[in-house]
């Protein structure tokens, strides 16, 4: 049951947080297409569970631990492609950037639906139980979103969700190999420390503009610097410095 709210939880935050990336990097319309990327990826997941379990059980210890930590390395790494590898396509074409970002963000929907695929099929005798904690889960994380956005911003937040995968792959894989268990608790205090890293260097993993969108409202001044970004549920606000130390604020949707 934990499991499940967990899983719910963390794919409606992600979710939410990968349209406020999208619009930031690209247009505030592509939001649009994270619907389909979790409706897309969450059915692919569904659909192997349904295939695979006719052939051997799904349902074990190993299976769960494995898709946990996947989904949260899925995560992780749709965030570092985006903010290191997109900008170096800024001369490709936006559908090559789009089509990469489609990709990328719908796996962990994949492996999503697939945990919680298996996890109602192994507990359909409460399924109704699991459906209410699914729902209450998923309802919950949208609205601590408005708050967890701004508090951490878009990145941190995501390593956060990680981090809580991380921790419950362990959990599970107690149950099955110690190997695993090693693994998933090593993941969660990388992401731990990546965070706070991210705290005092947060310009490591930042995202960039497809050039097709432009920086318009901020000066071409080479000395200029990023002071301080603030996410919120509508925008991203970067407070920029020129030479001088006058700072001066940008808006971004």
């Amino acid at each position: 049951v934990v499991t499940i709210g967990v899983c719910s939880f963390t794919t409606l935050v992600f979710e939410l947080t990968q349209t406020r990336i999208l619009s930031f990097v690209f247009w505030n319309h592509i939001v649009y297409l994270t619907v389909s990327l979790a409706l897309l990826g969450s059915g692919i997941g569904g659909t192997l569970v349904a295939l695979l379990s006719a052939k051997r059980a799904l349902y074990t210890p190993s299976t769960l631990s494995r898709l946990l930590l996947g989904f949260g390395l899925s995560m992780l790494a749709a965030i570092v492609v985006t903010a290191k590898i997109l900008p170096e396509l800024r001369d490709a074409s936006l559908w090559a950037s789009l089509g990469l970002c489609y990709v990328l963000y719908m796996i962990p929907f994949l492996l999503a639906g697939a945990s919680l695929s298996i996890l109602f099929s192994a507990g359909s005798q409460r399924v109704g139980v699991l459906y209410s904690v699914d729902l209450l889960a998923a309802s919950v994380g949208c609205v601590l979103f408005f708050f967890l956005l701004p508090a951490v911003g878009a990145t941190r937040l995501v390593l956060l969700l990680a981090t809580g995968l991380f921790l419950f792959s362990a959990v599970w894989s107690d149950r099955a190999t110690r190997r695993m268990q090693i693994t998933s608790l090593l993941c969660a205090a990388a992401a731990l420390s990546l965070f706070a890293w991210l705290r005092i260097r947060p310009s490591f993993l930042d995202f960039l503009p497809v050039s097709n969108k432009g920086l318009t409202r901020m000066p071409p001044v080479p000395d200029n610097r990023i002071e301080e970004t603030i996410w919120s549920p509508l925008c991203r606000i970067d407070v920029v410095g020129d030479r001088v130390g006058k700072p001066a604020s940008y808006f971004f949707d």
